[in-house]
């Protein structure tokens, strides 16, 4: 009778005291954190675009690097005397995508720990 009832293919739920559960969890954690940072660091640099002082405290370092590497006479116009604004801003946004994209999947992954 006892076999009949384990063989009847109910599901369990899991236990918390599983390894995979507790490795899920913190995968999620870990996901949803790097998530909040990832729209934290967005905000704070489209705010920092709102003013001269907030842009330089925000992107002060890629700034001055840039500066430096570049030579202050340009063939391109106007745009050579933005290039260096453009350059740190895409570079800043090609970093936000890849971290959102890091916490999609670390997120993803700890949700199928979860359920197995």
């Amino acid at each position: 009778m006892a076999q009949a009832s384990q063989s009847s293919g109910t599901a369990q739920a899991p236990t918390h005291s599983s390894r995979a559960y507790w490795i899920g969890l913190a995968l999620v954690v870990i996901g949803l954190l790097l998530l909040v940072y990832v729209f934290y660091e967005a905000i704070e640099a489209f705010l920092a675009t709102g003013s001269q002082v907030q842009f330089e405290r925000h992107f002060g370092g890629a700034l001055g690097y840039l500066n430096s590497m570049t030579s202050s006479s340009s063939s391109l116009g106007a745009l050579g005397t933005y290039a260096d604004v453009i350059i740190v801003l895409l570079i800043m946004a090609v970093f936000l995508g890849i971290a959102l994209a890091a916490a999609s999947v670390i997120i993803g992954k700890g949700v199928d720990l979860l359920r197995s």
